[in-house]
C-alpha cells in the first residue's frame, strides 16, 4: 500500500483582475507545472514517493500532461472551482481544491492509516523532498512550519487523520482577503495533541525552487541558498549530537 502521497494543487488558466498575480499566461504556468512533474515523476521512479496526485481547479483539459506522463501512479483531477469572489485569497481556492482532493483520490483513499500526504504549490519544486521526506517525523497528523503568527502553506504534510480533524473546511475561514498563513497559525496551536498531533518545526528545511505568482522572480535566489546553507548548521549539530548521545 502507498504511504507517500505528493498532492500538487494548481490552477493553469487563473481568473482574469485576480489580485497579488503576475504569473498570469497559462502557457507559462503550465510550462512551471510541467517542470514541476518531471521533477516528482523523477522521485516516484526513484521510489522516494508512492504517487503524485494533480489537482487543478480552472477546469484546464488535463490531457496534455496526462500524455507526457503516463505512470498509473500518477492520478489527474481537474475541475472548475472558481466561482467565488475574487476578492478572496487564492488559498480559499487553494483549500477548497484540497478538500476535493482528499474526497475524490483513489490514491489518498488507499492510504494506511500511517499513510501521509505532501501538500505542495504545484509549481513548487522541493529540490531536496528526499532529504525532507526522510527526516520527517515518525509520527504526526499535521506537519508544516508554523508560528503563532503564521503558517508556511508552500509545503504542508499530514495524514488523512489529521485532515479531516483539523484541515477539512478551512477554506470557510479564509473567505476574506486576509492571508490564510495568519488565519490557519492559531488554528495550528490551539490543536488538542491528544485528538490531532501537530508538528510545527521541521526537522529538515525545505529547498523551494521556481517563480512565485506574486512577481514571477524566482522563490529561490543566491541569497536563499546561502541562508538555506546557513539553516543547515544547527541541525547537523543537533543530529551529530544525538548520534553520539545514543552510542554512549
Amino acid at each position: 500500500m502507498t504511504s507517500q502521497i505528493v498532492l500538487l494543487t494548481a490552477t493553469i488558466t487563473p481568473r482574469t483582475g485576480q489580485p497579488s498575480l503576475a504569473v498570469v499566461d497559462p502557457a507559462e504556468r503550465l510550462n512551471d507545472y510541467k517542470n514541476a512533474l518531471t521533477f516528482y515523476d523523477g522521485l516516484l521512479r526513484g521510489k522516494v514517493i508512492d504517487g503524485i496526485v494533480f489537482v487543478e481547479n480552472s477546469g484546464f483539459d488535463l490531457t496534455p500532461l496526462r500524455e507526457s506522463f503516463p505512470s498509473p501512479c500518477i492520478e489527474w483531477i481537474t475541475t472548475y472551482d472558481m466561482d467565488y469572489p475574487g476578492t478572496y485569497h487564492r488559498g480559499y481556492g487553494e483549500f477548497r481544491l484540497i478538500d476535493r482532493a482528499m474526497a475524490d483520490s483513489a490514491l489518498i483513499a488507499a492510504l494506511p492509516a500511517a499513510g501521509v500526504v505532501w501538500k505542495v504549490t504545484g509549481r513548487y519544486i522541493v529540490e531536496n523532498m528526499a532529504t525532507v521526506i526522510r527526516f520527517a517525523p515518525k509520527t504526526f497528523d499535521v506537519y508544516c512550519a508554523s508560528t503563532a503568527q503564521w503558517t508556511e502553506l508552500s509545503l504542508m504534510a499530514w495524514t488523512r487523520h489529521g485532515h479531516a480533524t483539523l484541515l477539512r473546511e478551512a477554506w470557510r475561514q479564509f473567505a476574506t482577503s486576509k492571508a490564510p498563513e495568519l488565519i490557519l497559525a492559531p488554528r495550528l496551536m490551539a490543536a488538542d495533541p491528544a485528538q490531532c498531533l501537530v508538528v510545527t518545526e521541521l526537522s529538515w528545511p525545505p529547498l523551494l525552487v521556481g517563480r512565485r505568482g506574486t512577481d514571477g522572480g524566482q522563490f529561490t535566489g543566491r541569497l536563499a541558498r546561502w541562508k538555506f546553507t546557513a539553516s543547515l548548521l544547527p541541525r547537523l549539530w543537533r543530529l551529530r549530537f544525538q548520534s553520539a548521545t545514543r552510542r554512549r
